[in-house]
């Protein structure tokens, strides 16, 4: 495992962690909706080859609305609305829990410290605590916020935007920012943690580029949350 620059060990009393990519292997799913939404705006859907590399990439909005296309900012942010409003309302072959995340989840919670998982689809929080329930993590998890939990952020703002999420979720866990950690997958999540002023942790397990989170700039870079315990100490609130 390739670490961050700086050596130096993450003290946290809670850990916000985004769901898909980073606790669940989602990517046949997001795969299968992508081109559902592709479809339903007349778009030619793609195969899946195009489409892990620009996935990997960051760049299907190209595909949704090429650069020189009309009012393209607007027409992404239906696109991406709609995408995670259909997102968890469909049943794909293929989704899995990554590997050692029961185990880390259990372990931090045995420690005292406080969990939230959030996700950005727009599903209702009891819903995706039945699809956590179903992997046997519900349960470690002190909070689940959803995009549906912030809905006039999402339609106001950017689509991909976490910020208001992981607001919500430390708020629901009664810690400041600065007491927590962030995990996730994907640029936005390290950005709106940052944001946030809490420490981040970027995993490469939904299969985004290393040099993206390099840019960022997170407190560490791991290949998954399994190695957590190696970047992060967890102690219980109030706990020094």
């Amino acid at each position: 495992m390739k670490l961050q620059a700086s050596a130096t060990v993450i003290k946290a009393n809670a850990v916000v962690f985004d769901t898909d990519g980073t606790l669940i292997d989602t990517t046949k799913r997001f795969f299968t909706v992508f081109n559902r939404m592709l479809q339903k705006h007349e778009k030619k859907p793609i195969y899946w080859k195009n489409f892990y590399m620009r996935y990997c990439k960051d760049t299907l909005d190209d595909i949704v609305a090429p650069k020189k296309t009309k009012d393209r900012k607007e027409f992404l942010h239906r696109f991406w609305i709609e995408f995670l409003s259909e997102y968890r309302f469909i049943h794909v072959d293929g989704d899995a829990l990554i590997h050692g995340v029961d185990k880390l989840l259990k372990k931090i919670s045995d420690e005292g410290a406080l969990i939230a998982i959030t996700t950005s689809c727009i599903v209702p929080p009891d819903k995706l605590g039945r699809e956590l329930s179903r992997y046997n993590i519900r349960k470690f998890a002190n909070a689940v916020v959803t995009g549906a939990d912030v809905m006039k952020a999402l339609n106001e703002g950017h689509h991909f935007s976490k910020k208001e999420i992981f607001e919500l979720a430390m708020k629901k866990l009664g810690v400041a920012p600065r007491d927590c950690v962030v995990v996730g997958d994907y640029w936005s999540d390290i950005k709106a943690g940052k944001e946030l002023g809490a420490k981040t942790v970027a995993v490469l397990s939904g299969s985004m580029e290393r040099d993206t989170f390099e840019k960022l700039k997170p407190d560490a870079i791991i290949d998954s949350v399994k190695d957590m315990l190696k970047v992060v100490n967890f102690e219980a609130p109030n706990v020094r």
